[in-house]
């Protein structure tokens, strides 16, 4: 036999390959389908969302924080509404009061928290 006579005789092997092509048995199949399902990446589940009020104390950072902020209002309020008698020259300088019991606010001077 010649070489053209094998690659004659191998090209039709090919050929009849080329027309029959195997198939995959149907367990095969699924046995291939099973595991690429288990492979496949699970959806997340969607997380619940927080309510307006956490997202804000958490955004102002946490408990702490907001007591904190609680605390310096509720102290700015009283020092605002009932002033210390120390503080009232540092208020009534600056608008050039020099005389506390004039009326330029509005009747204040009259309150018993001045002296004068």
């Amino acid at each position: 036999m010649t070489m053209q006579d094998d690659d004659k005789e191998l090209e039709a092997f090919f050929d009849a390959a080329r027309r029959t092509a195997p198939q995959p048995s149907a367990d095969l199949v699924a046995r291939i389908l099973a595991e690429a399902e288990a492979a496949q990446p699970k959806a997340a589940p969607t997380p619940e969302r927080a309510p307006w009020w956490r997202s804000l104390l958490e955004g102002l950072g946490g408990a702490p924080a907001i007591g904190g902020l609680l605390t310096a209002t509720v102290a700015g309020l009283w020092i605002g509404a009932a002033q210390p008698f120390g503080l009232e020259p540092l208020t009534y300088v600056p608008w050039g009061v020099t005389d506390l019991t004039d009326d330029t606010f509005g009747g204040y001077a009259d309150l018993s928290l001045v002296d004068g």
